[in-house]
């Protein structure tokens, strides 16, 4: 039960965008990773500073501030824009129905 439902702030902001799960299992001794991607809608903008707090920034990349109706998890793998973001810090506002995430960029 949400204390107050919120997700309806996100609508006409959203956009679709590809949220990767790793789930990693032991199959006979060994770690079997497997990942599943699902488009999710997100708004997704620049962090802002005050929000990168808890982070160990690399100032090299870029980070992204997102919101979504759809649950999000560390180590994800959100892309938007082409972009890669592994997700490093959550703030879980589930009683008001929407995750907050930061996510760092990935670069190869």
């Amino acid at each position: 039960m949400s204390i107050l439902d919120m997700s309806d702030a996100l609508e006409g902001f959203q956009q679709s965008v590809t949220l990767t799960k790793e789930t990693i299992t032991t199959v006979d001794f060994e770690e079997v990773s497997s990942k599943v991607n699902s488009v999710i809608l997100a708004v997704v903008q620049p962090a802002q500073k005050e929000d990168l707090t808890t982070v160990n920034i690399d100032w090299s990349k870029s980070y992204i501030s997102v919101h979504s109706t759809s649950e999000i998890k560390i180590n994800n793998i959100l892309n938007c824009c082409g972009i890669d973001y592994k997700i490093v810090s959550i703030s879980n506002y589930k009683d008001y129905c929407f995750y907050e995430a930061i996510g760092e960029e990935i670069k190869c």
